[in-house]
């Protein structure tokens, strides 16, 4: 399984949930058909936590789809052909947003407004801040069979044809800026997995939704001691371009 250097990882949820991460390192995760599930509920789809398109195994145009039934070839297909295997949607899945070196960058020369994209904010009024991304990696493997791990990469997927999988999703869900854990489900359950992955104090902290963005880009002081026992003062975000560019995460 590839490393990936990631170097901030945010989960957004309800504070006791939030809590529960932070100080237990309690994982919940759903499986991925249970986000098609949520279609039926027009808050959901507001939300954006359902997607029609989650786990889809391939997409074809009605005129690459040929349907023979008791010999007989079933004409007039209107719409794509959507196949799903139930091996792929019994999986658990564990999302989180990835702030890449990518968009620090970024937003340090002022090529994006915003950091933290605002849509993100619709996923709870708490967020658990992860900056020792590797560890909490190594952790979750420990804890869990994790099959992959990887970004969401975003396509027009209503006109797309061809094997599609878990690790890709709609544009309409591009600011989700999402990286995924998929996860082995051996019982084929349909109930929620959850586990723990032991305290997360010093690779993380919680804040508040509504001053994340603030707290990150212009509060938060970190010191680093030099050789000569002299600290260095510097805020959150340079602190992790100087660890992205210096050490080996």
């Amino acid at each position: 399984m590839p490393t990936v250097h990631i170097p901030l990882l945010l989960k957004f949820g309800e504070k006791e949930h939030i809590e529960k991460l932070l100080n237990e390192g309690t994982i919940f995760m759903h499986r991925l058909g249970h986000y098609v599930e949520l279609e039926k509920d027009e808050l959901q789809k507001e939300l954006k936590r359902a997607d029609r398109y989650e786990g889809l195994y391939a997409r074809y145009r009605p005129e690459s789809v040929k349907i023979i039934v008791d010999g007989k070839e079933i004409e007039g297909l209107a719409e794509f052909v959507d196949i799903r295997l139930n091996e792929i949607m019994n999986k658990y899945v564990y999302c989180m947003a990835a702030i890449k070196i990518e968009r620090i960058y970024d937003y340090k020369a002022g090529k994006i407004p915003k950091l933290i994209p605002e849509e993100l904010e619709k996923f709870g009024d708490h967020c658990t801040v992860i900056f020792a991304t590797g560890e909490f990696v190594k952790r979750f493997r420990e804890a869990f069979d994790v099959e992959q791990l990887d970004f969401v990469s975003y396509m027009d997927l209503k006109n797309t044809e061809g094997r599609i999988g878990p690790f890709k999703k709609d544009l309409a869900f591009q600011n989700q800026l999402e990286f995924r854990i998929l996860v082995k489900n051996h019982t084929n359950s349909k109930s929620p997995m959850i586990g723990q992955i032991g305290s997360l104090e010093g690779l993380a902290f919680n804040m508040e939704t509504k001053s994340l963005e603030e707290g990150i880009t212009r509060k938060i002081v970190v010191k680093l001691k030099e050789k000569e026992g002299k600290d260095i003062e510097m805020s959150f975000l340079d602190f992790l371009i100087w660890r992205y560019e210096n050490l080996d995460l």
